[in-house]
């Protein structure tokens, strides 16, 4: 499976000190680390900023359940930076088994 989910980040987010906004892109990071660190899931993030009004970044999730998917997901919007979050988009996709594995 495959998910492209492309996510705005609220204007109260850029309205916080600095310090807190880097513990809060650091705690969210550290997510995505651990679930691209795992070899369960390939993640890829790719920024939007100034190409599209309506999204700041998304994340590309390549993975073989869509239960991962969901735990992901669920476990990103649960960090601080996760609440100052809108999905915008979200398309799913799916993938097969590579042969050359």
């Amino acid at each position: 499976m495959a998910t492209f989910t492309f996510f705005k980040v609220l204007p109260e987010w850029r309205r916080t000190e600095a310090p807190e906004r880097a513990a809060m892109r650091d705690e969210f990071a550290s997510v995505i680390g651990k679930w691209a660190g795992g070899g369960e899931m390939t993640v890829l993030t790719y920024t939007t900023v100034g190409l599209r009004a309506k999204c700041d970044f998304f994340l590309w999730r390549i993975c073989y359940s869509p239960e991962c998917l969901q735990s992901m997901h669920a476990e990103m919007m649960r960090t601080r930076f996760g609440a100052l979050l809108v999905a915008e988009h979200s398309m799913l996709g799916m993938t097969r088994h590579s042969q050359y594995k």
